[in-house]
């Protein structure tokens, strides 16, 4: 049988969006005959750090045994991309 702890902290740290994005410098664009490029990446609900595993600690509702339960997993995102200036 599982035992579950209920009184758990309910403490977390959530990385929800992280961007980067890099500018070619213009003397390397300049030789691919283009005036700019920029290469970025978009991550979303990149990762949360909790007690609780397997749950959303921002969901409050309660399941059985009043455990948190969380019927749709919160997805994760990437976007990736290229801006060209002609």
């Amino acid at each position: 049988p599982v035992s579950w702890n209920v009184d758990r902290k309910s403490t977390f740290v959530r990385l929800s969006n992280i961007s980067l994005a890099y500018n070619v410098p213009a003397e390397i664009a300049h030789k691919w005959k283009i005036e700019g490029l920029k290469a970025y990446i978009n991550v979303v609900n990149a990762a949360v750090f909790s007690s609780w595993k397997f749950f959303d600690p921002e969901y409050h509702g309660t399941g059985s045994g009043n455990l948190p339960t969380n019927s749709t997993p919160v997805p994760l995102t990437f976007n990736f991309g290229l801006n060209v200036t002609l």
